[in-house]
């Protein structure tokens, strides 16, 4: 409401509704300090309105770009889920599985998007563990819960190996609970409703993404994505899918926005990691169009991202130059982002290594979306 007001009206109507917005969320935030108090009497109604309270804290905060406040309130969020117990030590039965679930995909929404100025408390936050390798997927509820948890996964295991390699034994295990997901996947997808096809597309966008991260040890040598354009170019057409779908059902008209992980982060990962120029370019091209925003994802500004990046990789190759010219030396590891969203703003520091593989520098740059 106030961004919007404030293009029409940046002196007037703009600076009212921040100011009453900024009030009450004040309001809110005293509310739930309360109510958390008076839920440690065990009145687990209490502890759900207090998680509630969270959760909209989380996405307000990330709506205007306060990413630091936005992972304070979660990680808040995510403590009370096992704190959740009465006096005598039992779990509180009316806890609803679908506050978890929605502070799972937000938690999720965070570690795969790394503004430096607000890095994920991995340290601090949560130990997790490998999803079962078994799954038991009865809905498609089932299976997005199951996939966002091995993503969860792969963040917090390549956060904890990082600087080392991630040990193999790791990455196999995990490619093995990816495969059985699919296969337990495939089964449940016969028996669905047409109202889940845009969410099975996605599920497979998530599940291919993941498959590429594991194959290729998350980190290191970066010319191993090449091994990998089937896989990438899988991704880019399981989006033109899913738009395709949207089309039809006239969703994709005006700015979409949600709170939850959508098509931007593997849509996004094609375009920094598959040198392809092909399907790096069409990746970049659905970003570019999206008209997305989802949580702290925006598609357009992860499309000027990934422009940046391609220009850097890039930098005085030929037109068409396939991704075999694309050398070790001129490949973008990692992309220490800053956002200043009410200016539109991406600060960038591109991490490279040199030609003699014994140091790293940075490349910087800005964009605006």
């Amino acid at each position: 409401m106030f961004r919007a007001s404030h293009k029409a009206n940046p002196d007037g109507t703009a600076v009212e509704f921040q100011n009453y917005s900024l009030t009450q969320y004040n309001l809110a935030v005293k509310c739930t300090q309360r109510l958390l108090a008076q839920s440690s009497s065990g009145d687990s109604d209490l502890v759900v309105k207090g998680l509630v309270a969270y959760v909209l804290f989380v996405c307000y905060e990330n709506l205007v770009g306060n990413y630091r406040t936005a992972q304070m309130h979660l990680q808040n969020g995510l403590k009370i889920l096992p704190s959740a117990v009465d006096r005598h030590g039992k779990q509180h039965p009316m806890v609803p599985d679908n506050i978890t679930q929605v502070l799972d995909r937000l938690d999720l929404q965070v570690m795969s998007f790394a503004d430096s100025e607000a890095p994920y408390p991995y340290h601090q936050g949560q130990h997790l563990s490998i999803p079962t390798s078994s799954p038991s997927l009865a809905y498609i509820r089932d299976a997005t819960d199951h996939l966002i948890g091995t993503f969860r996964w792969i963040f917090w295991l390549a956060a904890f190996s990082e600087p080392n390699p991630i040990p193999q034994w790791q990455l196999d295990a995990t490619r093995r609970v990816l495969q059985q997901w699919a296969n337990e996947f495939d089964r449940l997808v016969v028996f669905l409703p047409e109202d889940d096809r845009n969410t099975i597309v996605l599920l497979r966008m998530y599940h291919t993404t993941m498959t590429i991260m594991v194959a290729t040890g998350l980190y290191g040598q970066e010319t191993l994505h090449d091994e990998h354009h089937g896989l990438y170019e899988h991704v880019v057409a399981l989006g033109k899918i899913l738009f395709d779908q949207q089309r039809v059902a006239g969703l994709t008209e005006g700015y979409i926005f949600c709170f939850e992980p959508g098509v931007i982060f593997p849509l996004f990962f094609v375009a920094m990691k598959c040198r392809h120029p092909l399907i790096r370019r069409q990746a970049i091209a659905l970003l570019e169009t999206a008209n997305h925003q989802e949580g702290t994802w925006e598609s357009v500004g992860a499309a000027k991202v990934a422009e940046f990046v391609m220009g850097v990789e890039e930098e005085n190759l030929p037109q068409g130059a396939g991704s075999e010219q694309v050398l070790e030396s001129a490949r973008v590891h990692l992309v220490n982002i800053s956002s200043k969203i009410e200016r539109r703003r991406i600060d960038l520091r591109c991490l490279l290594r040199t030609s003699e593989e014994d140091s790293w520098y940075f490349r910087e740059g800005t964009v605006f979306y």
